[in-house]
Order: structure tokens, then sequence, then C-alpha cells
């Protein structure tokens, strides 16, 4: 083979792999270029629903600027009479009648008092050696 034949084939080769190298490059800023454009557009895209998330914001802000809170208490009395077979025999003790008293007053329930003094204890009756035994003397 002649050397001008070699010298051919060399230039071809380079020539070759410097087309690659340039379409290699290109590709990758093309590459480049769209995934920018991409970017952009989705940080548009992003920054157009933070503003509209803003903007509803405010309008919230500013209709519970609009509303008042009002507190209103109200006592109503009812007075009831049931005739009913099923109920004449239910009878509140004296201190459920004055817890009852004074939760619909809004007083503060005082203690009850007793109606009576504790009976004293009865003394054992039996024979005393089973008392004894039981150890109950």
């Amino acid at each position: 083979m002649s050397p001008l034949l070699y010298l051919k084939v060399g230039i071809l080769v380079v020539g070759m792999a410097g087309s690659a190298w340039a379409a290699r490059s290109w590709t990758n800023a093309a590459w480049e270029a769209s995934m920018l454009a991409a970017e952009q557009a989705h940080t548009k895209a992003m920054l157009r629903e933070l503003e509209k998330s803003n903007a509803a914001a405010a309008d919230l802000e500013t209709e519970r600027a609009k509303r008042k809170v009002v507190t209103r208490t109200v006592v109503k009395e009812v007075e009831r009479i049931v005739a009913s077979p099923g109920f004449d025999r239910v009878c509140f003790a004296d201190d459920a009648v004055r817890a009852i008293n004074s939760t619909i007053s809004g007083e503060a329930l005082s203690a009850p008092k007793p109606d009576s003094r504790m009976p004293a204890p009865k003394p054992l009756t039996g024979r005393s050696s089973l008392n004894r035994s039981a150890g109950l003397y």
C-alpha cells in the first residue's frame, strides 16, 4: 500500500471523528436548550399558581375581616306538666332537686347537709364464745 492511501484513510478517520464530535456537541446543546425551556415554562406555571393562591388568601382575609363574631346567651324557662302514668312515680331527693336548681340558676352547688346524725353501732348479740372465736369481741 502506498503512503498516500494511508494519508487519505487517516484524513478520512480524523474527519469522521471530528464530525461525530461536532454532532455530539450540537445534540448536547439542543438537549440543554430544550431542558432550559421546559424549566422556564415550569417556573412560569408555578409563579402563576402562586399568584392565584395569594389572591385567594387575600380574598379570604378580607372576608374574615368583614365578619364580626357575636355571642349571645339565651336563657328560656319552660314549665311543663307531664301527666303520663310512666312519670308519676319519679321522685327526686332534696339533694338532687338542689343540684338541678343550682344548675339552672348558674350558682355554685354547696355541700349537702345531713338530715340527722348517724346511728350508734348496735352491740353484738348471740353467744360470746362464738364471737371470740370469730374475732368479733
